[in-house]
């Protein structure tokens, strides 16, 4: 069993524990890469045909139920004959476990502390009793029948959850010596109709078992005498009050173990409100016993509590060795990151342009950026100066006009030649001696004013720009 792969979904790992019942196993979650618990049903329940039947119907409605002190169902498996339920995995131990180490450690459980434990399991089977299907509406008639200090886990967080609903169904007519719980109501052991009121019974005996630190039939009492207690004989009381139980929490165990369920509180509610009315008139607040629950939790279990932490790593390493060992170490978060928000910088106003020089326009330098880079503002932003200073831009001198062209002087005149009107809006080349020097000045006056008009039109733009940044 330790080397299978069970469904082809978990990887059982090792067993962990034996009950009346099952084997449970820890065993790997393949497809969501969790530990879960595996419980196997023993051999001699799964082989019979009827208790197969309404193990499989408590199975699937036991799926159905999510509360915070019910340890959740998440699969049931049936393979080979065998009967598996998948449960999430337990980071604690059995009530059973923890009431020996307190006798062990010699340090009994204060009554408030142990009251607000069976408080939570009270309140679970309110939730399991009152469950109703979801479309018609019908209950769905759930009831533990197997109340007991292994069926209650306590977590290293000071939880308390119920588990192993539904798995007994044998009743006094055919216990056998073992078989049989020690917290069996009288309705049971007697093989009569068992109710809500059952589970009510055997936890008012869980709770008298927490407060006085013995086994309300008796701590070696074989099967057959405590079915004949159950039946008969009532539980004394007697040592709570020796204890120093307080009287109202004794009266309200008294009234849960009734051998006549009509006499017991009518639901696991009623008798929850009572217990809580008890723990105020014992001047208890619920924020403030909840801390004292959890820190006597942990005060008992911390030799669990780190033998768990160090399996939960040997786990680490045995699951995750072929991965990078840095990515186990625990994540510290680096500290917020000091950034100074400067002052808001006042943007410097645009100089004035110098005087133009005549016919060419000047303009003064444009304010220096702040930064060393204008396209990288954010940048020069940061590490500008709180209060940054502008030079006065330094006047420009005026340029000077460049000088006009000297025209060439003309050639030595030539003889005269005989006028020709010529055509008009015409003039020849053979009738104008001069025409080739002039047509030479003419285009080169052009070429100096284009060039003064493409000048002006360049400062003229450099000028807008300025202005404009």
């Amino acid at each position: 069993m330790s080397e299978r792969i069970l469904d082809n979904k978990y990887i059982i790992d090792h067993l962990i524990g034996i009950g009346r019942t099952s084997f449970m196993y820890k065993a790997w979650d393949i497809m969501l890469q969790k530990f879960v618990t595996v419980k196997k049903i023993h051999e001699e329940y799964a082989s019979d045909p009827e208790f197969a039947r309404i193990f499989r119907n408590e199975a699937v409605n036991t799926a159905k139920m999510e509360h915070e002190n019910i340890v959740r169902v998440v699969n049931f498996i049936e393979e080979d004959g065998d009967f598996y339920i998948i449960m999430d995995y337990v980071k604690g131990v059995s009530l059973e476990y923890f009431l020996s180490k307190t006798i062990k450690l010699n340090k009994p459980i204060e009554p408030a502390v142990g009251t607000y434990m069976i408080l939570q399991i009270l309140r679970a089977l309110d939730y399991a009793h009152k469950l109703k299907d979801e479309v018609s509406g019908e209950l769905y008639n759930i009831i533990h029948q197997d109340i007991s200090t292994a069926n209650i886990v306590i977590f290293f967080d000071g939880r308390v959850k119920l588990t192993d609903f539904g798995i007994t169904k044998k009743t006094g007519a055919d216990i056998k010596d073992g078989e049989v719980s020690a917290y069996i109501s009288p309705e049971q052991a007697a093989g009569a109709e068992i109710s809500p009121l059952t589970d009510v019974y055997s936890a008012a005996l869980i709770l008298y078992e927490i407060l006085s630190g013995e086994k309300p039939y008796g701590q070696r009492a074989s099967s057959s005498e405590i079915v004949d207690k159950a039946l008969k004989a009532s539980v004394d009381l007697g040592s709570l009050m020796a204890g120093g139980v307080p009287e109202g929490i004794v009266s309200i165990i008294s009234r849960a173990l009734q051998k006549d369920p009509a006499a017991r509180y009518p639901d696991a509610a009623a008798m929850c409100a009572e217990l809580n009315s008890a723990l105020r008139q014992m001047g208890e607040k619920d924020s403030a016993l909840q801390k004292k629950h959890s820190h006597f939790i942990q005060l008992m279990l911390q030799d669990e509590i780190r033998a768990a932490e160090i399996e939960v790593q040997k786990d680490l390493e045995k699951k995750y060795d072929t991965e990078d060992k840095s990515a186990m170490s625990p994540f510290v978060p680096p500290p917020p990151a000091q950034m100074s928000v400067p002052e808001p910088i006042e943007e410097p106003a645009i100089p004035e342009l110098s005087e133009r020089s005549p016919g060419i326009p000047s303009i003064a330098p444009r304010p220096t950026p702040v930064g060393n880079n204008r396209r990288e503002p954010l940048k020069d932003f940061m590490t500008a100066p709180t209060s940054p200073s502008l030079d006065p831009p330094k006047p420009v001198e005026p340029v000077s006009p460049e000088p006009a062209p000297t025209r060439p002087a003309a050639p030595s005149p030539q003889p005269a030649r005989p006028a020709v009107q010529p055509t008009v809006g015409t003039i020849r080349k053979e009738e104008s001696p001069d025409f080739e020097s002039a047509e030479k000045t003419s285009g080169f006056e052009k070429m100096v004013f284009i060039g003064k008009i493409l000048l002006a039109c360049f400062f003229a733009g450099f000028t807008i720009y300025a202005l404009l940044d």
